[in-house]
């Protein structure tokens, strides 16, 4: 198949032109595509000239790469893996949103791949990639961590350090052949680029596991929603069936589906449910607004998460006010004197289900401010002192290396 089935081109045949159908990549498909190209343009620049089938580091970096294709369903060259992909299979990719499994495997391997090229980083390339690292790592693991402490104390201060820059990668493969018994920049740099592989290990651990954390809150929500949803549906039918099970008339005779007619109907639970689920969806506009807006898909698939919980807890919370109203277990509030006024006390009564779910927003914002960011920058001394001395512990003494 040619590049050409990627894009939707026609493919001349014996019986002409064929269409073939068009194939959309995901964006994260896209992404991990541009990733591994990415990874394989460092690996050619940083790697000596020899024979790259003989070179180990090429071999360790090419088989995550090579994993990394396959788990987002695509070829070496881009083009989808129709035979043996089960990516974009109509009966998995409802399975794959929920678990998450192509996404994580696509960037376990990617990451394994580019913390496999720090076997051939020179001190500027070091320099250059630490404060990513650092910026992961305090952005995902505790002040107390040990792991972060000593990342920090090891390439805290290498980024403002001057580059030396006077070992050569020829150099650095030399010393690491040679188990660290060449000159003594390259058995320095040899103990560098195995403490920063390490550290870049742990931080994108780390940061793959902040995401596992987003995938989990997001499908208990689902889970919770379609609980709710279902809780709600079958009062409503109750309320269908039995009008006078769930009596939620007032007097003077006012229902909330009728007004000055007197018993209750079976439109008057399924109204009040609407009215709730109103309210819940202006709690969900105000909510929203509060989480951190962010381009990846799983933080985005949260937010219409705890929206789509607002909805039926908006139902729920109005059908139970109103009954409790009628039962005159809230004092000063014994009778509703029209439709209007039932029908209103119903949307408020969504709205207040945010004093319930404010609780789960709360949870939402904390997974999704430790996720890492691009933007974030690696924390200055100032403040380091300032988060170590809200978690009350002492951090070691950052020195350079270098």
């Amino acid at each position: 198949m040619g590049s050409s089935a990627l894009y939707g081109d026609g493919l001349s045949g014996e019986g002409g032109v064929v269409e073939t159908p068009r194939i959309r990549l995901a964006p994260w498909q896209q992404q991990v595509i541009a990733k591994a190209n990415f990874v394989e343009y460092e690996r050619d620049r940083l790697l000596p000239p020899r024979p790259k089938n003989d070179d180990p580091i090429y071999a360790a970096t090419d088989v995550p790469l090579r994993a990394a294709r396959e788990a987002a369903g695509v070829q070496v060259n881009g083009e989808p893996l129709h035979g043996r992909s089960r990516v974009g299979r109509p009966g998995n990719w409802l399975a794959n949103g929920w678990t998450g499994g192509p996404i994580k495997g696509a960037f376990v391997h990617l990451h394994l791949a580019l913390v496999g090229l720090v076997d051939l980083y020179t001190e500027d390339d070091i320099k250059a990639h630490s404060p990513g690292v650092l910026a992961r790592m305090q952005h995902c693991l505790a002040p107390t961590d040990r792991r972060r402490q000593e990342a920090e104390a090891l390439f805290g201060t290498v980024t403002s350090g001057a580059s030396t820059g006077t070992t050569s990668p020829q150099q650095i493969r030399g010393g690491l052949s040679s188990g660290g018994d060449g000159n003594g920049a390259a058995t320095e740099l040899c103990r560098q680029r195995a403490a920063f592989r390490e550290a870049m290990k742990i931080s994108y651990e780390a940061a793959d596991e902040q995401h596992a954390r987003v995938r989990s809150l997001r499908n208990t929500l689902i889970i919770a929603a379609a609980l709710l949803t279902a809780l709600v549906g079958v009062v409503c039918i109750v309320g269908l069936r039995f009008p006078d099970a769930i009596p939620l008339c007032f007097q003077p005779p006012a229902c909330p589906s009728t007004n000055g007619s007197g018993g209750p109907s079976p439109g008057d639970i399924p109204i009040v449910a609407l009215m709730g689920m109103l309210g819940g969806a202006m709690s969900a506009t105000f909510a929203i607004q509060r989480l951190r807006t962010t381009p990846a898909p799983i933080p985005n698939d949260l937010q219409v998460s705890l929206a789509l919980l607002k909805l039926p807890a908006g139902a729920l919370t109005a059908i139970g006010g109103l009954v409790l109203i009628h039962g005159q277990f809230i004092p000063g509030l014994t009778d509703l004197d029209s439709q209007g006024q039932i029908l209103a006390y119903a949307i408020v009564l969504g709205v207040a289900q945010q004093l319930v779910t404010r609780f789960v927003d709360q949870k939402a914002e904390d997974i999704l401010a430790a996720v890492p960011s691009k933007g974030r920058r690696p924390m200055s001394a100032q403040e380091l002192d300032t988060e170590t001395q809200a978690t009350g512990q002492e951090m070691p003494a950052v020195t350079s290396t270098a």
